[in-house]
């Protein structure tokens, strides 16, 4: 994830904008857990289905998509994709 982060902000694709409304939603889920991004119409947060069964989408943009699941009983989030265009495209 690390890579495909630093891969955009060098494309331009991820602005130092984004990565601070990145870094929000992290602090979130956090502090709070998902259920907290789930519940606040500002994310735009839903789930996947198709080829993305069992995943989320979380808006950090207006095109801006982060994409991640819950594992287990503990909450354990794990972020899948980060797209900059909402190019869901394949896992």
């Amino acid at each position: 994830m690390r890579k495909q982060i630093a891969d955009g902000i060098r494309a331009g694709s991820i602005t130092q904008e984004d990565l601070e409304v990145i870094e929000k939603w992290v602090d979130l889920i956090e502090k709070f857990g998902p259920e907290q991004i789930q519940n606040d119409r500002t994310w735009y947060d839903h789930e996947l289905f198709e080829n993305w069964k069992g995943h989320r989408s979380s808006a950090f943009h207006f095109k801006g998509r982060i994409i991640y699941r819950i594992e287990g009983a503990r909450v354990v989030v794990v972020v899948v994709k980060i797209t900059k265009d909402h190019d869901y495209g394949r896992k």
